[in-house]
């Protein structure tokens, strides 16, 4: 999985949706096909088998109604309704039997089961003219006619008959047999169906819980770890001398980078501003130390200057005492510390 933890986010997104994509398309693509191959066999089984087989038993079926006309002309009266009746309904049923066989020719797309029907035409048409021969021979030469007509017909056309018989039921047999093969593959079909879609279906299933499981750990969970290195820092707490581990080359790798990248700026900023702090607070212990010192120098220069002008004071006062005293003599000039002296 390291090749597909260095693919970028949106290759993580696109590829497995794109295999998901994958899956769904051979899904319906296999589903078409069964589909397609399961209306073949049906279409086979429905408009052909199904439609031979109903046209050889109504062939076979009139074949035997041909047949029984046939024998009840013999104890009917020639020219009678009744015979007429049946006269017509033999014709008829011949009719209906090569009409049967026609439509069966038209509905088959067996080379084996055209052949087969190629014989069973000539064995219809030599049993035809007998039987036709026959009806001939009852309605036209009275007695002897009859005679004929029977002998005929228990004999040479029974055989005939049987014979014509077998062919429809071998055509009927193998159609059985074409239908009983595409019943089977109709079922085939249906379950390689089923096979195919419960398949596409497992795949897909194992690819969304490999979706579900590995993207978290893959995108959700680097993604907690830098908002949780970002909570650190802006709750105050954060160590920036710790660094975001993210090794994978996508965009969640390059954004931890660029966040490792911010804190080292960020380390730098705080630490300049710590040395900043810590020699601030030296200049201004130092700055303290001197207000100290000008404060109690000026206080010196405060008692100071309240001391000359105390003495200044004193001065002005005694300049004024001078002022009013009377008149000394002159031989002897008093100076002005003899005079406090003297005061």
């Amino acid at each position: 999985m390291e090749w597909y933890k260095d693919l970028s986010v949106n290759q993580k997104l696109t590829y497995p949706s794109l295999l998901l994509a994958g899956v769904v398309i051979f899904a319906s693509s296999t589903g078409i096909l069964g589909l397609k191959a399961l209306n073949n066999s049906a279409n086979t089984l429905a408009l052909e088998y199904l439609p031979s087989q109903s046209e050889l038993l109504q062939a076979d079926k009139e074949l035997y109604q041909a047949q029984v006309a046939e024998r009840s002309l013999m104890f009917v009266n020639v020219g009678t309704d009744s015979y007429n009746s049946l006269l017509k309904q033999h014709t008829n049923s011949i009719s209906l039997v090569k009409e049967h066989l026609n439509q069966f020719a038209d509905v088959t797309t067996s080379p084996l089961a055209k052949e087969k029907l190629n014989e069973l035409n000539r064995s219809f048409e030599v049993w035809r003219t007998t039987t036709s021969e026959i009806s001939n021979q009852r309605t036209q030469n009275g007695r002897n006619g009859r005679t004929t007509a029977i002998d005929l017909s228990f004999g040479q056309a029974a055989t005939q008959f049987e014979q014509l018989h077998q062919n429809i039921n071998q055509l009927i047999d193998d159609l059985n047999s074409n239908t009983a093969a595409a019943v089977t593959q109709v079922d085939d079909d249906a379950y390689r169906g089923q096979q195919m879609q419960l398949i596409a279906l497992t795949i897909s299933i194992l690819i969304c819980i490999l979706f579900i499981v590995t993207l978290p750990k893959l995108i959700s969970k680097p993604l907690a770890v830098l908002l949780a290195k970002i909570h650190d820092i802006t709750d105050g707490d954060g160590d920036l001398t710790e660094r975001v581990q993210l090794t994978s080359k996508d965009e969640l790798g390059d954004l931890a980078n660029a966040f490792n990248h911010f804190l080292d700026n960020l380390h730098g900023i705080i630490s300049q501003f710590k040395q900043s702090t810590s020699e601030l607070n030296v200049a201004a212990e130092g700055l303290a130390k001197t207000s100290a010192t000008a404060k109690h120098t000026l206080m010196d220069q405060q008692a100071t200057t309240h001391r000359i002008a105390d003495a200044s004071d004193h001065i002005a006062a005694s300049v004024q005492e001078v002022s009013v005293m009377p008149p000394m003599p002159r031989n002897k000039p008093i100076s002005l510390p003899q005079m406090a002296k003297k005061e």
